[in-house]
């Protein structure tokens, strides 16, 4: 992991790997800047030009004042980073808690108002996507 985290200059970072998640290994990241989310992408699902879509569309709703995820370049100003055959990418985080399982209405209204920020925010979004999922 030392390679991984020298790819962003977080060289003294303490991670915690997470168990949530179904398809990307991910882990949590704290260093002296804050907290972000270190995730290696599952290649065989997803090609990593697909950053360059989270990229834009997280933009566009930065833009519009809707907090987002963000995607933290690397030191060499890359979206993502190749490793030994592996990609890797850090984000932004927002918020403090995950909900895996929508149990509570409230939850659910939330969510739901959350999806309808999101097409609001993106309904003119002119972007042509890399990547095709």
């Amino acid at each position: 992991m030392n390679k991984v985290l020298a790819a962003w200059g977080l060289d003294d970072a303490e991670l915690t790997k997470l168990s949530s998640g179904l398809i990307n290994q991910t882990w949590r990241v704290r260093s002296d800047d804050g907290e972000r989310i270190l995730q290696s992408l599952n290649t065989a699902i997803f090609d990593p030009v697909l950053h360059e879509d989270i990229d834009a569309v997280t933009a566009h709703l930065a833009a519009k004042g809707l907090p987002t995820p963000r995607l933290v370049r690397t030191r060499d100003d890359r979206l993502w980073a190749d490793i030994d055959g592996e990609c890797w990418r850090l984000q932004t985080v927002v918020g403090n808690r995950t909900i895996e399982r929508v149990d509570d209405l409230a939850d659910a209204e939330r969510g739901g108002a959350l999806v309808a920020r999101f097409h609001r925010a993106t309904a003119d979004l002119d972007y042509v996507f890399q990547n095709p999922r």
